[in-house]
C-alpha cells in the first residue's frame, strides 16, 4: 500500500488542517502502526473517510461509491484498499 496516499485519504476527510495523525482516531500516519497487520484499523478508517467523502459528493457519483465503501469491508490486504482508495479518488475527481 502506498503509505502516502492513505495518509492524505484519510486526513483530507477531516479537512487541510489535519496534520499527520491528526485525525481523532490518530490513524492518519502510516508510521505509526503496520498498515499490512493492521488491517481491521487501515479499513475502518478508509471506511469513515470514504463515508465523509461521499456525504459532500455529488448525487450522481454515490452510488457507486456505496459500493466501493463496501468493497474495503471485503478487501483481505492493504493493496486492495490501496487499488479501491484509487477507484474512489477517481470518482471524486470525475463526479
Amino acid at each position: 500500500m502506498n503509505g502516502l496516499r492513505y495518509e492524505l485519504f484519510i486526513r483530507g476527510a477531516f479537512g487541510s488542517d489535519v496534520e499527520r495523525a491528526g485525525d481523532p482516531a490518530q490513524l492518519a500516519e502510516s508510521g505509526l502502526f503496520d498498515i499490512a497487520s493492521e488491517i481491521s484499523k487501515v479499513k475502518a478508517a478508509t471506511v469513515y473517510a470514504m463515508v465523509i467523502y461521499k456525504n459532500t459528493s455529488p448525487t450522481n457519483v454515490r452510488e457507486r461509491m456505496g459500493e466501493v465503501i463496501d468493497e474495503v469491508m471485503q478487501a483481505t490486504d492493504s493493496q486492495q484498499i490501496d487499488t479501491i482508495i484509487r477507484e474512489f479518488n477517481s470518482l471524486s475527481e470525475n463526479g
